[in-house]
Formats: structure tokens, sequence, C-alpha cells
């Protein structure tokens, strides 16, 4: 759930003090380091992946959250309830999911509103410090027309008026697009 090549490792809950220290003595010559879920969150937004009460949640349709790949729309031809609804979604949507590069030093958080003008046009749903790219990042819901590439908006804070940060949508996901990285 990082975007890096990652593995997960089950056992008894007798046996976790063991295994834990087993894999901290093997891993110590290679520099493995027990992080936290602060750092977790950033590599979590830096490759793009969404989170259940951030990107998504009972008010978002699939597309919106940028995961439509697992609507079974176009193979499956049964029926299911929602699913015109879901068709029409798909062939217009509202909102999409996008990043933004956000200038300053001052990242943005999940909920903060984001504006071109005075028009609020889109809302964050998880923002962070990339040490790794050097910048503040964001993802963003924003309105299908702000959604293109090199699009500037700001992100307000505050009350969205009296403090805005400029943004730029950008590509995401922001590190490793290609996913090469967990194939390695």
């Amino acid at each position: 759930y990082t975007g890096e090549l990652g593995y997960e490792v089950w056992c008894h809950p007798t046996d976790a003090v063991a295994v834990w220290d087993a894999i901290q003595e093997a891993g110590r010559p290679h520099g493995l380091t027990p992080l936290g879920l602060e750092a977790l969150d950033i590599l979590r937004i830096e490759a793009g992946l969404i989170f259940a009460g951030c990107e998504f949640d009972d008010q978002t349709d699939p597309f919106e959250a940028g995961i439509g790949f697992t609507v079974p729309l176009d193979r499956k031809a049964d029926d299911f309830v929602g699913r015109e609804a879901l068709l029409r979604r798909k062939a217009h949507p509202h909102r999409v999911l996008v990043g933004l590069e956000l200038a300053g030093n001052e990242p943005a958080s999940h909920g903060d509103c984001v504006h071109v003008g005075r028009a609020q046009v889109g809302v964050v749903t998880s923002g962070t410090r990339s040490p790794l790219l050097r910048k503040n990042i964001a993802l963003c819901r924003i309105a299908v027309e702000y959604a293109a590439i090199g699009t500037e908006v700001e992100v307000g804070k505050l009350d969205g008026h009296q403090k805005r940060i400029p943004a730029t949508v950008v590509r995401f996901p922001f590190y490793d697009p290609e996913k090469t990285r967990p194939r390695a």
C-alpha cells in the first residue's frame, strides 16, 4: 500500500516478537528501518493510491474516485442495481481525481477547498510534504472542466478565501507512475 516493493508477514501472535526481531536483524545490514503511519501515508500519496474516507466514501462514485476500472460495465451483461446511473456518470463525469503541486512550504490538508477565482471547483482529499520530491503535493477531486494538466488553481486555507496557496494540476502518481519499483 505504498507503491514500493514490499511484503506482508503473517504469523501467530505468540511468535510476533521473535519474527519482528529476526526481520530487524536480517534487515539491519540493508538499512531496514521501521516506519510509522505518517510515512506510510506520504508514500501512498506519492504513489497516487487512494484511501477510504479520503479519496472515496459512500457519496463518491467509482469514476470520481479514480477506480472506475473496478466497475464491470463493459464485460458484465448481468444487470445490477445502479448500473444505468453508473453508465451515465462514466459518460458524463462531474468530478475527477487529479494531482496538485503546491507552491510554498505549507502542505494541503484533507478537506481544503480548491478555487479558481472565487468559485470553489474542488476539494483536497489527501495532501503531504514529499521529502522525496521536495515539494508539497495533494490529491484533489475537482470539476472536470478544471482537471487538465497545467490548470492553475488555489488551495484555500482558513475559510478558503483569506489565505490561498497557488497550485497546479499535475500528472499523478507523482512518483514512479509506471509502477516499475513494485515490479522490480
